[in-house]
């Protein structure tokens, strides 16, 4: 028995020597690139060992350990880095190499195996190998590739970011949005797609400074290009229900187009919110003007649990040109029209005055939205660069809320109209110029005129004399301009960088508010507010390949005048962030940042304003009080590309002084909502999430946690919300007709006050099969989900199935079954916390459909 081991013990040791990797070197006509250097590297990139091809581009190396990545040199061509996995063993790899000069970016190789190639800040991924028999969308084959992440809403995230930018062909007719490329563009349309790295648009094409930007470029199969390519499927059903989809693309050297058009009655949503929230050219703006991005969603935009009529229609129209061989113009056009009807029964509890609200609730919501933007893009000689983009946007909110209900033990009844208005138009330059190879100077300037008109008309009962019986009517008009200038100059020798901006800004606002209420008689209903911005800036930054340290300064000084009132303020910022690389994916990222600003002096203006919960919200905050921030944020992410393995953690602390919170107050009869100045904000944050694949990827699991909590000081109260999250996932894919997957999700919310704590805890669990055979599809999901707050709990299931068949290559019927188990709806209830209230909603879900039409292919 002895000498049996010790002989299968020699046979194992014998196969593992004499497994070898081996292959071919050749340029792109196929002529062998003899000396070409091949080496094998651990995922440390220390070398393991090495070989040179032959007289035939041929090479062997023997493997005594097992490789992570190979990298292959030869003089005057382009360095070409992939990784290597067991697969490869068995195959003779052929690999194709550019010269430095050719403008070609993409590498060949004709291995099966090879599924990724890595080329510098560009990798490679062929979704042929990934794509299965039930793959339809373009969505369903990225999210098998590893380091790729499609949300529910359609996002594409790659190792846990967002991609920055879409693009197919390396055209920006996506106009970056996620959704409708992940839904609509269909999977056999797409051969592969390059993942590009350090990213940098064509505004900042010379700078040669570290960017965090990603972005993907799909590639389209060869029976794609060149021609319109698309589908067109409408279904109508049970109870009226109806859907339709249209989707046109075409791209070649020249030209690329892609249009969407989608339209429904099932409350299906035609555009994601992160989808809306990237098409807003001033959005950096707008971010640092709020305290929550809610505050950048338009009312009723989102789809909220209680709405029982939902129509949403969407047109999504994206150009790109190439005028001349140096200038590419791009237009695109969004337009969307919402109709909304919602039905509650409400029960609020205000948390810092102990008043209670009971009632129901009828709203009606119109939401018709437009936006267009012109782009053009010239490179004017070998050392600049222009691009001027002219975007404009159109909103209205029309919205007619009825309440019926009581306010502890008075009668409130109210019918709330509103009607607003918005719109913009922000026209931006951006000129560059390579003064040497060291040296960059950029320039850019964007003005942004804004008109917002907003009418309130607000009907009480006879029993709130204070509001004279009626609000009728109340009109808000906001004018903003804004002129921005910024200069920058950019200085990189060797490993160092220094860049140098010098911003400008004038900004111009007035309110006006006229009405006919008794309650506005000891308030100022109107104002103007200007002021000039100037912000010199510099940054620092030091990279290796195992280090990247940054150092951003910044000095802002603001001379506002509000209300004939001038004011001068200075603030410094500083952030600190340092990034070291164990591997090539395998990284810690530390950064520090304390910074001051001002609360929005424009707040001040806005006194008061009725709002449709029954409350006046009344503006409380002192001009020019100092918010100082103080942040640590550290973050370790690791991808093993042998296995498929991911692992990324993060922790973030931050601190505020003085932010902007919410409280409630009881005046006799009404409710006053204050947003006001707290003495202090800290917020912790914590978020891990884990990746493996099991049984030669067939099985893959996912695993995340993240745990925020909010404390806010006032006036020694603490208030504290906290919010602890759970979700684990099982998917695999049998012989690539059968794809299954699990889920299991759990979401704590919890807010302790001085008077009281509230708490509601959501589990879910999913389940999905998509099976194909022949030309028959079928696919199903179920959601099993119970919600539990102080008071109650309740378990509902939805349940979607989906039934395909194929009359021919074009021609497709479908069968939809949506919430099946819903078409006469049952009352369920949802649990919000606010800073002001908690409420718990009872409402009838939106009713279940059945829908049955057909798909034609082009």
């Amino acid at each position: 028995m002895r000498y049996t081991l010790t002989i299968l013990g020699l046979l194992v040791v014998t196969s593992v020597m004499a497994q070898k990797l081996e292959g071919t070197v050749t340029d792109s006509v196929g002529t062998p690139l003899s000396g070409a250097s091949v080496v094998l590297l651990d995922s440390l990139d220390q070398i393991l060992s090495y070989a040179f091809a032959d007289q035939r581009g041929h090479w062997s190396i023997a493997l005594k350990k097992e490789p992570r990545l190979l990298k292959v040199n030869y003089l005057a061509f382009k360095e070409l880095i992939l990784p290597i996995s067991k697969d490869d063993y068995q195959d003779s790899l052929h690999v194709v190499l550019f010269p430095i000069n050719n403008k070609l970016e993409e590498v060949i190789i004709d291995a099966k195996r090879i599924t990724r190639v890595e080329n510098g800040d560009t990798t490679i991924y062929n979704l042929q190998h990934y794509k299965s028999e039930t793959d339809e969308t373009f969505g369903d084959v990225l999210s098998k590739v590893p380091g790729f992440e499609v949300t529910p809403d359609g996002q594409i995230n790659y190792n846990g970011k967002r991609v920055d930018q879409l693009l197919i062909e390396d055209k920006d007719i996506l106009n970056n949005q996620h959704g409708l490329a992940s839904e609509q563009l269909r999977a056999e349309d797409i051969q592969k797609v390059e993942i590009i790295k350090n990213y940098k648009p064509f505004k900042a094409r010379f700078s040669k400074s570290w960017s965090d930007q990603v972005a993907l470029n799909l590639v389209l199969s060869e029976n794609s290009k060149g021609k319109w390519n698309g589908n067109i499927s409408m279904a109508a059903g049970y109870d009226s229900r109806y859907e339709s989809e249209l989707t046109l693309m075409k791209v070649n050297s020249s030209f690329g187009h892609t249009s969407f058009i989608r339209s429904n009655n099932l409350g299906e949503p035609t555009i994601s919110i992160a989808d809306f929230l990237a098409l807003q050219s001033n959005l950096l703006e707008s971010l640092k003007k709020t305290t929550h991005i809610d505050d950048l969603i338009p009312e009723g935009f989102k789809k909220e649990g209680n709405e029982q009529e939902n129509v949403e229609n969407l047109l999504a129209s994206n150009s790109v040109l190439e005028i001349k061989e140096n200038t590419t113009a791009k237009f695109s056009v969004l337009g969307s029209y919402f109709d909304r009807t919602a039905n509650a029964a409400l029960h609020r509890a205000y948390i810092r005055s102990n008043d209670l609200f009971k009632g129901d609730e009828h709203t009606s919501l119109q939401l018709p939205y437009l936006s267009a933007a012109l782009n053009t893009q010239s490179t004017l000689n070998a050392k600049t660069t222009l691009e001027i983009e002219l975007p404009f946007a159109y909103f209205q909110n029309n919205q007619n809320t009825q309440t019926l209900g009581n306010l502890n033990d008075r009668l409130w009844s109210s019918d709330w109209k509103n009607n607003l208005v918005d719109q913009n138009i922000n026209p931006q330059v951006y000129w560059n110029h390579q003064a040497s190879g060291e040296h960059l100077l950029s320039i850019s300037g964007q003005f942004l005129s804004q008109k917002k008109t907003e009418d309130i008309v607000l009907s009480l009962p006879d029993s709130l004399d204070v509001f004279s019986n009626s609000f009728s009517p109340q009109q808000n008009k906001e004018r903003h301009s804004e002129l921005d200038i910024n200069t920058s100059w950019e200085f990189t020798p060797g490993k160092f960088r220094l860049i140098s901006y010098l911003n400008f800004k004038r900004i111009n606002h007035s309110i006006i508010y006229s009405d006919s209420s008794d309650l506005t008689t000891q308030n100022q209903l109107n104002g103007t507010y200007k002021n000039s911005v100037f912000e010199p800036q510099i940054k620092l930054a030091y990279q290796t390949k195992k280090i990247l340290l940054k150092y951003h300064v910044k000095f802002r000084k603001e001379s506002p005048v509000l209300l004939g009132t001038p004011s001068v303020f200075g603030f410094w910022s500083h952030e600190f962030a340092m990034r070291y690389n164990f591997a090539r994916l395998h990284f810690l990222l530390l950064k520090g940042v304390y910074e001051e600003r001002v609360n929005n002096p424009i707040l001040s203006l806005k006194n008061y304003q009725l709002i449709n919960d029954h409350s006046v919200l009344v503006y409380d905050l002192p001009f020019g009080k100092v918010n100082r921030k103080r942040g640590l944020l550290l973050n370790h992410f690791w991808f093993d590309t042998f296995s498929g393995r991911r692992l990324f953690s993060s922790l973030s602390i931050n601190q505020q002084d003085n932010p902007i919170v919410f409280t409630t107050q009881n005046n006799g009869f009404y409710l006053i909502q204050r947003p006001r100045i707290a003495q202090q904000q800290k917020i912790f944050e914590w978020t891990t999430w884990w990746t493996q694949p099991l049984f030669d990827s067939k099985f893959k699991v996912n695993i995340e946690g993240r745990f925020n909590s909010t404390a806010t000081l006032e006036n020694d109260q603490r208030t504290v919300f906290e919010r602890l999250i759970f979700k684990f996932n099982l998917k695999s894919n049998f012989q690539k007709k059968v794809n299954l997957s699990l889920g299991y999700s759990f979401s704590n919310n919890r807010q302790t006050t001085a008077i009281s704590t509230f708490q509601f805890i959501t589990q879910q669990l999913s389940g999905d099969i998509r099976f194909k055979s022949g030309s028959f599809l079928f696919q199903s999901d179920a959601n099993l989900i119970w919600n539990t707050n102080n008071r109650q709990q309740q378990y509902f299931l939805l349940w979607n199935s989906n039934l395909g068949y194929s009359i021919s290559e074009k021609w497709r019927l479908k069968l939809t079954f949506r919430d099946i188990l819903n078409l006469k709806p049952n009352q369920i209830f949802d649990t919000s916390i606010d800073w002001m209230y908690q409420e718990v909603r009872r409402f009838n879900r939106f009713s279940g459909s059945i829908v049955f039409g057909g798909e034609y292919r082009f």
